[in-house]
């Protein structure tokens, strides 16, 4: 039921309309972006405006994650279903550090959909 549930979180997170840094407008967003992929994204440098476009959609990507999750567990009358539990006032750059730290640590897990490996940073950083 979890696995169902995070996988089905995990399609949600992708809007159709949505566009990659890296991408044209004309580009479709791709329906499965991987850890490392959204790593990279999150690790590029603030001296470029890419870079620090990527960082914000690295940002998003992560808070939006945080929040269906979230938000999906509360409906189901489970708010701590998704095995984490963020404070209040946790700033979606405080998201993406989680993030990076995790990721940097599991790089065997680097070639997993991005949600998933978003979801477990968020249960080892902010456990309940």
């Amino acid at each position: 039921m979890r696995t169902t549930v995070l996988v089905l979180l995990a399609t949600m997170a992708y809007p159709l309309n949505a566009v990659e840094p890296n991408q044209t407008e004309d580009s479709y967003f791709p329906q499965r972006l991987s850890a490392s992929k959204l790593l990279h994204s999150c690790s590029s440098s603030s001296l470029t405006e890419l870079g620090r476009r990527k960082q914000r959609y690295c940002q998003g990507f992560i808070s939006g994650v945080e929040e269906g999750v979230r938000l999906y567990g509360n409906q189901s009358g489970e708010a701590r279903s998704a095995g984490f539990c963020v404070p209040a006032g946790t700033t979606s750059k405080q998201l993406s550090k989680a993030y990076i730290k995790y990721a940097s640590r599991n790089q065997s897990d680097l070639n997993r959909p991005a949600s998933l490996v978003v979801v477990e940073s968020l249960q080892s950083e902010f456990p309940c």
